[in-house]
């Protein structure tokens, strides 16, 4: 294992931890994680955890003019289950 990857599986062994709390432990705040430098690269995972998406439009853009032109349906078929009495 390279050098520069200590610090990325440190990272992700302790559950994608912040470069400042990386930091802390580099300073010698706990024993037994050994590694000298934390590099700048960026975790996809972390990367995907910020992201954030458009809210749902509150109405809905196209509604339905006439009778039966939108039909909602359960399509899960005849259940097989096995009575009581």
């Amino acid at each position: 294992m390279a050098v520069q990857d200590v610090p990325d599986l440190w990272h992700r062994r302790l559950g994608h931890l912040s470069r400042g709390s990386m930091k802390l432990l580099q300073d010698g705040q706990a024993n037994g994680i050994p590694f000298d430098a934390i590099t700048k690269t960026d975790c996809v995972t972390c990367l995907k955890g910020k992201q954030c998406r458009l809210p749902f439009p509150k109405s809905a853009t196209k509604r339905s003019k006439e009778v039966l032109e939108l039909v909602h349906s359960d399509i899960c078929g005849p259940m097989q289950v096995a009575s009581v009495g």
